[in-house]
C-alpha cells in the first residue's frame, strides 16, 4: 500500500494498492508486451496518450498542451482547459469490455484468450503489524505496477477520443490523466453549453465503461485573451458543479489563467521556502522583523486606555503587548461624560454640519479648554490652555484654532438633556469589541485557494494550534458573540473555537469546521464566511509558501502566517509572518527578530493582539475608509437632525409629540419651557454635588463666556442662589482674559463676599429672576429660543462659580449646557458692568437656574 506525503494517514482513502508479482510473471509479461509493439508502429494506439510509450512522457502531453494555449493567446482568443479525474481508474477496468476493446485493435483468438488467466482469479490481502486480513477476489481491474497494466488501460479507452472531438475540443492524455482545451472568440456565447455537452458525453462514456468520473476533483480553468476579461462557466452536471479556478496542478506542473507559471516557480525553487512570498503584481507588504516598529503606527491611533480596558500596564499577562484603537472615539466618555461641559451643533458650514463639546479644567493650577469638534469626515480632539490668552474666544473661534478653513460657523446651544447619550454613541459607533478571524490551514505543496478551502481534515499539530487560539464551542444554542455563525440549526457546522480576549469577544471561522460540501470545488460555504473576514491566520504545517491572491476576496486585507516547528512535542514552536495589502498601514506588536515564539501564553497574547490590532489597521484601508466615511457623515446627519429637534422641542418650539412635549417641558409656552429645563438641569446635578465636596482635584465646567454671548449662567456655592453684580477689572496681556481681581480662576473667595452671607430662600428668586429672563432677550440672538438676562448690545462678562469635584457619570451631561444665544461668527468680545437691579447688595450667590440643586462652587468672572 502506498500512501501520498498530502493525505490524512488515518483514512483508508489515502492509500493505493500496488500488485506484487512474480519475478517470472513480470519477465513473461514483457515478453508479451514486445509482441504487441505492432499497435504502436501502426498508429492503433491513440496518437494523443503519452502515457508508458517509447518517446513519449508527461513533458510531451504538457508541451502540447501548453503550445496550444500560447497559441490561442496569440491570436486573441481565450482558451478553456479541463483536467478529468479518475477514481481508481487502473481497478475499475471491466473485464468483459476490455476483451472487446483488443478484439477491435486486432489481437483475437488464441492471443486474446491469453489475456483471460492475467485477469481472472486474482485475489488481495492486507498485512499490518504482523496480521493478515481475509484475501477477497477482484473482479475488476488490471495489475497496477504491472508491465501490461497500462498499455492495456490505454487500449481500454481508445474509443474516448472521438467523442472528445465531436464536441471540438483537442486533448491530450497520460495513462489516467485526460486534458482536455478549446480555444475560442472571446464574445463567444456558446461556449458554456459547448463545454457541458462534451462533459455530459464523457460522463455517459465513463458510466457505460464502468469507470468512476470524479467530478469534484475534475479542473477547469479559463485562459482570457486579455487580463480584463473574465468568465463565469459554471457547469452543473447532475448534481456537481464545476467552478473555474485560478490555478490548478496538471502533472506536476501549476498553471495559472495568465500562463506566467509563477505558482510553479515558487515551489520548484526549493527549500527552505519563505512562510510568504509577495504577488507577482504586487499589492501587499511584508513585515520585515528586522525593522524598527513604532506603534502605534498612525496618526489616527494610539494605544487602547487601560483604564477602559480594566487591564493592568502590562497587557493581560504581563507581557507588554498592547492594543492600538482610536482614542479620540472614547475621548468624550473619559473626559466629557457625567462633567460640566457644554454642547453645541452648527449647521450647513463650509464642512457640513458640526457638534461642538466644551468643557473648562483646571489641574495643577493652569486652566484649559478641553474641546472636541466633530465633522462628516474625523473627530478634532485638544487642550487649549487659556494662559496667555489676551480675551477668551468665542465658540466660533475656537472651532477656527482647530480648523482654520471652516467657514459659515453659527453655533446654537444643545438644551435636550439627554444629549450626552446620544453624543457618546455616535463618537464610539467605530468601538469594536467583538471580532471575527478566519482560520486557514495549509498543508504541503498547496498553492491553489480550492486546494486550502477543500481540506477537510485536522491534523494533531493544526488542532494544538487551534486549542491557542481559544476553547472548542458547540453552536447549538450558543449564547456568546457568534461571529455569523449559525447557532439554531446547524447550518455552518457543529462546533467552532470561541475565546475572550482582554474584554473582547472573538469568534474564529475555521476553515475545516465550516460545512464540506461533496461537488463543490470552491467550498462556497466555506469561502462565504472567511471571504468576508478582514484578517486571516494561515497555518502552515509544513514549509510551504502563501501568497496573498491565492484567495480571491475583496474583504480579506491581511494575513498573520503561522508555521509549526516540533507540533506535539515539549519543544513546540511557531513561525510567525504576517503580510497585508499596500493601503493597510503597518500594526503592532512589531515582530521580534527571529519571528519565532514558544508555544504558551506570551505567543497567545502575542497572536490575538496582533489580529485585532490587524482588523482596526485594516479600516484605514481606502475600501474601508470610504465605508467609514459614508456612515459617519449620516450618523452625523442623524444627531444633528436630533439634537435640533430635541432643542427646539425643549423650549417649545417645533412639532414634537405629546409624549415628548410632557417630557421636555412644552407645555406652558418658551417660559414655562424654560422653567422646566432648569429643573431637568437641576435633577442632573444633585449627584455631582457629593462628588465636589470630597474632589479637590481637576475642576470641571465650561465658562459661559466662550458662547459668544447669551445667557448667564452660574454655579452655585451655597444652598440658596442670587445673581453676584461683577465687577470690571483691567486686563493684563500677560494673563488670562477670565482673570479679574478675584484672581486667576480663583481657588479662594472674593474678598467681597461673605461666606456667613444668608441666602434668599427659593420662592423670592423665582419672583425676582425668572420675570427679567423672560422679559429681556439679545438683540444679536437669532434664536428665539436662546433668551438672555443682559440687554445691552454689547457682551457682557458674568460672574461664575467655580465647582470642584467630578459629576456623576450617570447623568446626563447634556444637562448641564449652556443655554446661551446663537454664537455667530466674528461676534466681538467686550467687557462692561453688568446690570443689576433687586441684588447689588447681595455679596454672593447667583441666579436659581438650578432649582433645589445644592454645589459648593467659588466665583469666577468671564467674558461673553
Amino acid at each position: 500500500m502506498l500512501k501520498k506525503p498530502t493525505l490524512n494517514t488515518s483514512l483508508t482513502d489515502s492509500y493505493r494498492p500496488v500488485s506484487l508479482l512474480p519475478f517470472i510473471a513480470k519477465t513473461l509479461k514483457r515478453v508479451v508486451f514486445n509482441q504487441i509493439s505492432f499497435l504502436s508502429q501502426n498508429n492503433k494506439l491513440d496518437a494523443n496518450q503519452s502515457g508508458f510509450r517509447s518517446g513519449h512522457s508527461t513533458e510531451t502531453a504538457l508541451l502540447s498542451v501548453t503550445e496550444a494555449l500560447r497559441i490561442s493567446k496569440a491570436d486573441s482568443k481565450s482558451s478553456v482547459l479541463i483536467l478529468l479525474d479518475l477514481s481508481a481508474a487502473f481497478d475499475t477496468v471491466n473485464h468483459q469490455i476490455l476483451p472487446s476493446a483488443l478484439s477491435s485493435l486486432g489481437i483475437t483468438g488464441i492471443p486474446l484468450r491469453w489475456f483471460e488467466p492475467c485477469l481472472t482469479g486474482r485475489s488481495f490481502r492486507v498485512a499490518w503489524g504482523g496480521e493478515v486480513s481475509i484475501a477477497h477476489q477482484l473482479v475488476t481491474g488490471v495489475p497496477q505496477g504491472s508491465v501490461l497494466g497500462p498499455l492495456l488501460f490505454s487500449t481500454y479507452t481508445t474509443s474516448l477520443g472521438p467523442i472528445i472531438q465531436a464536441h471540438g475540443f483537442s486533448y491530450h492524455c497520460y495513462a489516467d490523466d485526460t486534458q482536455l482545451y478549446l480555444s475560442f472568440q472571446p464574445d463567444d456565447p456558446t461556449v458554456a453549453a459547448q463545454i457541458s455537452g462534451c462533459l455530459g458525453d464523457i460522463s455517459a462514456w465513463m458510466k457505460d465503461y464502468h469507470l468512476q468520473l470524479n467530478l469534484a476533483k475534475t479542473e477547469l480553468l479559463v485562459f482570457p485573451a486579455t487580463p480584463t476579461l473574465q468568465y463565469d462557466f459554471s457547469i452543473q452536471l447532475g448534481s456537481s458543479t464545476i467552478t473555474p479556478s485560478t490555478s490548478v496542478r496538471n502533472l506536476g506542473i501549476t498553471f495559472d489563467v495568465q500562463l506566467t507559471f509563477k505558482d510553479h516557480i515558487i515551489l520548484e525553487k526549493g527549500g527552505p521556502y519563505p512562510q510568504v512570498i509577495l504577488p507577482q503584481f504586487g499589492g501587499y507588504w511584508i513585515e520585515d522583523p528586522e525593522a524598527a516598529l513604532g506603534t502605534p503606527t498612525s496618526s489616527d491611533s494610539s494605544f487602547c486606555e487601560e483604564e477602559d480596558d480594566g487591564l493592568s500596564p502590562g497587557g493581560e499577562g504581563g507581557f507588554g503587548y498592547r492594543l492600538e484603537c482610536n482614542s479620540i472615539s472614547r475621548a468624550y466618555r473619559k473626559h466629557f461624560l457625567g462633567n460640566e461641559h457644554m454642547n453645541y451643533y452648527c449647521t450647513a458650514s463650509s464642512m457640513g454640519h458640526l457638534i461642538m463639546s466644551l468643557k473648562y479644567e483646571e489641574a495643577d493650577g493652569q486652566e484649559s479648554l478641553r474641546i472636541m469638534l466633530r465633522s462628516k469626515t474625523k473627530t478634532l480632539h485638544e487642550r487649549i490652555p487659556l494662559e496667555g490668552l489676551l480675551q477668551l474666544p468665542s465658540v466660533p473661534q475656537i472651532a477656527k484654532l482647530l480648523c482654520d478653513d471652516v467657514t459659515g460657523l453659527k453655533f446654537n446651544p444643545v438644551l435636550y438633556p439627554r444629549a450626552s447619550q446620544l453624543i457618546v454613541s455616535f463618537d464610539e459607533h467605530e468601538v469594536n469589541n467583538t471580532f471575527k478571524f478566519g482560520v486557514i490551514y495549509q498543508k504541503f505543496g498547496q498553492t491553489t485557494e480550492e486546494e486550502l478551502f477543500g481540506n477537510n481534515e485536522e491534523t494533531p499539530a493544526f488542532t494544538e494550534f487551534l486549542s491557542v487560539l481559544g476553547d472548542n464551542i458547540e453552536l447549538q444554542d450558543f449564547k456568546g458573540f457568534r461571529g455569523g455563525l449559525d447557532v439554531s440549526h446547524g447550518q455552518t457546522g457543529s462546533e467552532s473555537v470561541y475565546t475572550t480576549f482582554r474584554q473582547r469577544e472573538i469568534m474564529f471561522h475555521v476553515s475545516t469546521k465550516l460545512p464540506f460540501t461533496d461537488g463543490d470545488i470552491q467550498q462556497l460555504q466555506r469561502k462565504r464566511h472567511i471571504g468576508n473576514d478582514i484578517v486571516a491566520a494561515v497555518f502552515q504545517e509544513e514549509p510551504t509558501p502563501f501568497v496573498p491572491d491565492m484567495i480571491a476576496s475583496n474583504f480579506l486585507h491581511a494575513y498573520v502566517l503561522v508555521q509549526a516547528e516540533n507540533p506535539g512535542t515539549d519543544h513546540t514552536t511557531y513561525k510567525v509572518s504576517v503580510t497585508a495589502r499596500e493601503d493597510v498601514p503597518p500594526f503592532g506588536p512589531p515582530l521580534p527578530n527571529p519571528s519565532v515564539f514558544k508555544k504558551g501564553p506570551e505567543f497567545r497574547e502575542f497572536l490575538l493582539t496582533k489580529l485585532i490590532n490587524a482588523e482596526n489597521a485594516c479600516c484605514k484601508s481606502d475600501k474601508f475608509a470610504k465605508l467609514e466615511e459614508r456612515t459617519r457623515a449620516a450618523l452625523l446627519d442623524n444627531l444633528h437632525d436630533e439634537l435640533h429637534r430635541q432643542t427646539q422641542a425643549t423650549v417649545g418650539l417645533g412639532s414634537t409629540t405629546d409624549e415628548e412635549k410632557l417630557e421636555n417641558g412644552g407645555h406652558g409656552g418658551l417660559l414655562e419651557s424654560f422653567k422646566r429645563a432648569m429643573r431637568v438641569r437641576s435633577h442632573s446635578m444633585e449627584t455631582m454635588v457629593t462628588h465636589k465636596h470630597k474632589s479637590p482635584g481637576v475642576t470641571a465646567g465650561v465658562p459661559s463666556s466662550v458662547s459668544g454671548g447669551g445667557l448667564q449662567q452660574n454655579s452655585v456655592e451655597c444652598t440658596k442662589s442670587t445673581f453676584t453684580p461683577p465687577v470690571l477689572s483691567a486686563k493684563s496681556p500677560l494673563k488670562s482674559p477670565v482673570k479679574r481681581r478675584s484672581g486667576l480662576f480663583p481657588r479662594l473667595h472674593s474678598s467681597t463676599e461673605s461666606p456667613t452671607e444668608k441666602h434668599p430662600t427659593r420662592s423670592d428668586q423665582k419672583t425676582e429672576v425668572l420675570p427679567q429672563s423672560q422679559e429681556v432677550r439679545s438683540e444679536t440672538s437669532s434664536n428665539p429660543s436662546s433668551p438672555e438676562i443682559c440687554p445691552n448690545k454689547e457682551r457682557p462678562f458674568v460672574k461664575l462659580k467655580e465647582c470642584s469635584g467630578r459629576a456623576n457619570i450617570s447623568r446626563s451631561s447634556s444637562s448641564t449646557s449652556s443655554f446661551s444665544s446663537t454664537a455667530g461668527e466674528g461676534d466681538g468680545l467686550e467687557e462692561l458692568e453688568m446690570v443689576t437691579h433687586t441684588y447689588t447688595q447681595r455679596q454672593k450667590g447667583s441666579v436659581d437656574l438650578l432649582g433645589n440643586s445644592r454645589v459648593h462652587c467659588k466665583n469666577i468672572d468671564f467674558l461673553f
